[in-house]
Parts: C-alpha cells; sequence; structure tokens
C-alpha cells in the first residue's frame, strides 16, 4: 500500500512539472543568409560552428550545411587578398569532403571545392573541377560564376573573368554579398584594363549599399593613393575604414597616403608641415615609407618619393645582404609580407636566359652568391624607350637601388645538397634608381 501511494504521488509530481521543449535551432536558411552578410569575420559569424553542429544533429544527412561549413572556414580563415590560413583552406575541403558523401555529384559542392583548390594553388585541378561543375548545372548558383571569375582573373584571364562578373551582376535577387563581391570582380576586371574611370565608379556605387565596409572603404583609398596619386582623398576613405574597423592594413594604408601628402609638401617648400605630417605617418608604421611601397611600389609617384626619402635619410640603406636575409626567412617562416623593399647593390655581372637580362651584385649572374635581378624583354624595351640605351650598356659597374621583392630559387646542379641563390624580378624601370645623384639626362 506505502508503494502504491509513493508511484501515485510521483505520478501527480511529474503530471505538474512541465518539461522544458529544446530550444529551436537556428535553420540553415538562416545560417546561409548570415554568411552572405558583406564584411570579414564579424558579428555575422558568431555561434555558426554551434548553429551548424546543431542543425547536423538534426539533420545528418544535410550536405548543404557542410558546404556552408566549408564557407564559414573560408571567411573566417581569410587573412587579406587571397592569402588564408593554412589550416582554414585544409578544413574547407575537409568539410566538402563529407558534403560529396552525403551528395556525390552536386555542382554546388564542385563550386566551392574549385574555389577552395584554386587558393591551395592547384591550377589545374581548379581548371578540372570548374569545368566538371558547369557540366552539372551549378551556374544556377551566382557563387559559380563568381569563384570562377577569381579564378581566371588570378591567372590574367581578365576578360573571362568580366564575363562571367557581368552575368552574375545582371541577375536578380542575389544576396548582399554576392551583388558586392560581383561588383569587385566588374571593378578589378576594369582596372586591370586600365579603365580608371569606370573603375571608380564601381567603388563609388559599392559604397552607396556598403557603406558600413571597413575594407572596401580601405581598398578605394587604396585605388586613390596609387592610382590616382590624390592621398587627401585617401585620408579621408581611410580614415572612414579605421572609424569603422581599426585594421592593421588600414592603419598602413594611411601611413602610405601620409607619407605621400609629405613627398608633395617636400615639393612645395613647405618643410616645417611636411615634418609634421612624416611624424604622424610614422606613428601610424614605424617605417612610413616602406608602407607606401607595400601598397604603391608600382605607382608612378613611386620613384619621386623614394628618391625624396633617400636624400631626407628616412629610407632604411638595405643592402643585398639584407635581401638575402629577408627572402631566407620568408622561406623558412612562410611569411612574405616583409619582402617588398628598396635594396642596394652594385651591378658586377651579367649573364642572359633566353629574353632575360640577369645582373647580378656577385662575379657569376647564374651562380649562388649575391643578389641577381631578373629584367624581362618588355621591361628591357620599356628602359630603351625611356632612357635611349639598353638596361645592360647602363647599369653595368653601377651602384643602384632596386624596389622589389627578393625570393629564394633553387639552382639545379646536379649535386647534394640543393643550392639556392636569390633572384629579384624587376617590374618595371621606375623599380631602379641610382644610388647616387646621377642625373636623369646622362642615362
Amino acid at each position: 500500500m506505502k508503494q502504491a501511494i509513493g508511484w501515485l504521488l510521483a505520478s501527480m509530481v511529474c503530471a505538474c512539472t512541465a518539461v522544458e521543449p529544446p530550444p529551436p535551432i537556428e535553420s540553415l536558411a538562416s545560417i546561409t543568409a548570415r554568411m552572405d552578410v558583406p564584411g570579414g569575420a564579424g558579428r555575422s559569424l558568431e555561434g555558426i560552428p554551434a548553429a551548424l553542429d546543431a542543425w547536423l544533429k538534426q539533420h545528418p544527412d544535410s550536405a548543404e550545411a557542410w558546404i556552408q561549413y566549408a564557407r564559414y572556414h573560408l571567411k573566417s580563415g581569410h587573412r587579406y587578398g587571397r592569402v588564408y590560413e593554412d589550416d582554414a583552406l585544409v578544413a574547407a575541403y575537409n568539410a566538402l569532403d563529407r558534403a560529396e558523401k552525403l551528395a556525390p555529384g552536386d555542382p554546388d559542392i564542385d563550386t566551392v571545392r574549385g574555389h577552395v583548390v584554386d587558393l591551395l594553388g592547384w591550377t589545374d585541378d581548379a581548371e578540372t573541377i570548374f569545368a566538371r561543375a558547369e557540366q552539372h548545372g551549378a551556374d544556377a548558383s551566382p557563387w559559380f560564376r563568381l569563384y570562377r571569375a577569381e579564378f581566371h582573373q588570378h591567372q590574367g584571364r581578365t576578360t573571362d573573368a568580366k564575363r562571367d562578373c557581368d552575368n552574375v551582376a545582371a541577375r536578380k535577387n542575389l544576396s548582399p554579398l554576392q551583388r558586392l563581391v560581383a561588383d569587385e570582380c566588374r571593378r578589378d576586371a576594369y582596372w586591370a584594363q586600365g579603365d580608371l574611370a569606370m573603375t571608380e565608379h564601381l567603388f563609388r556605387q559599392q559604397l552607396l549599399y556598403a557603406d558600413d565596409d571597413a575594407w572596401l572603404h580601405g581598398n578605394f583609398a587604396q585605388f586613390l593613393l596609387c592610382e590616382r596619386d590624390d592621398p587627401k582623398s585617401a585620408l579621408v576613405e581611410v580614415r572612414r575604414a579605421r572609424a569603422l574597423m581599426d585594421y592593421g592594413i588600414a592603419r598602413k594604408t594611411e601611413a602610405a597616403a601620409q607619407v605621400r601628402a609629405w613627398s608633395m609638401q617636400l615639393a612645395e617648400g613647405a618643410s616645417t608641415v611636411a615634418a609634421a605630417t612624416f611624424d604622424a605617418a610614422s606613428k601610424l608604421s614605424p617605417q612610413p615609407v616602406e608602407a607606401y611601397l607595400s601598397a604603391c611600389y608600382e605607382s608612378p609617384a613611386t620613384r619621386d618619393l623614394v628618391r625624396k626619402a633617400i636624400k631626407a635619410g628616412v629610407l632604411p640603406d638595405a643592402s643585398e645582404v639584407d635581401a638575402i636575409s629577408a627572402a631566407m626567412y620568408a622561406e623558412e617562416h612562410r611569411d612574405n609580407s616583409n619582402l617588398l623593399g628598396v635594396y642596394r647593390m652594385r651591378v658586377q655581372s651579367q649573364a642572359r636566359e633566353g629574353d632575360v637580362l640577369m645582373l647580378g651584385s656577385a662575379p657569376d649572374a647564374r651562380g649562388a652568391d649575391g643578389l641577381t635581378l631578373w629584367v624581362t624583354d618588355d621591361v628591357q624595351a620599356q628602359w630603351r624607350k625611356t632612357y635611349g640605351t639598353s638596361a645592360d650598356k647602363a647599369l653595368m659597374g653601377q651602384e643602384i637601388r632596386v624596389i622589389g621583392e627578393p625570393h629564394r630559387i633553387r639552382i639545379d646542379t646536379g649535386g647534394t645538397p640543393a643550392t639556392y641563390a636569390t633572384r629579384m624580378r624587376v617590374d618595371a624601370p621606375q623599380s631602379i634608381l641610382w644610388a647616387g645623384d646621377k642625373p636623369e639626362a646622362t642615362r
């Protein structure tokens, strides 16, 4: 009897105690919408792994959830440009493998896989994957053409990239991120083709609906500084970027704009104002001249700015030894972020490799010692047109400064251990400057 009463009481307690329902999980459509918010790894990405895990717990056969996981790894692991954290690319690739097991042959999987493989540098594989995705109907998704356009752009196939991006830009019902990426693609294609007016128009058009995008303001600032040589307008844009998000590249861009303004003020004879401007730039970046080179080293203003920096004694006097050390460090640490600089060397040797002119700081331009410049045929032609003489005749025996990035390459001698050399590609005649005060007219 006592046991029966106890059971009855327990039943009453259970009947009166409400069982809390499990919290509702976020829908996959909502997760995807958050992924499609423009911008970097900010608030829109908060909690996405937990949300995807919850969705997969209830929908273990969801290939689409693993596709979104791959996109999450890409977006959260993005550093700048086409640089991503290595682990992010691997994690994205693995997520797509999980998706493939659930939905073999799904073109949406190949769409993202082609992008990941492109970022990993596997060009032939990316070409094959994109072709397979298109054959299976991937073109229904705007991301297919956007990812393929980036692949083509990176290969220098600007016309192909522009065709894909024009196709996407003409579509309706794009997500905010797809609209932004489509306009960025068109903008970069026009930029690569030298149409600066259209490039600027597309920048300003993007800002009409993405004015709160710090990266967009920062990129526009770099365009205004490097292509328009307009540091005043660049400062307005980059300060807007920093007000939205104070990130490192924006600080360097502001320092670069300040140092370009400094060089212009020196040219105008406003030395006191220039000194204050340079101090302001130095507070943003320890080496503001190098910040300008990182942003704009191929711009027409670079030569003038570097000459003023040398004369003012504010440019570090790096030698070919420093170039070799920088290249070795970059290779060892897989970090090319500090390679670009101005390096001093005396041309002691020359050789040819096909149409490429090799100029070495050591007695053997083909050897492993010293720093060797690679001057391509088109740069040699520009040199002759600019200076009226050949680069090899003009530079042999001269002490010069070179703007560029030194890299280590392996020399195949058939021996063991391997031999490595330091090479620097010369991108334009303006990348080479006399170390002394030799007049322009005598070149």
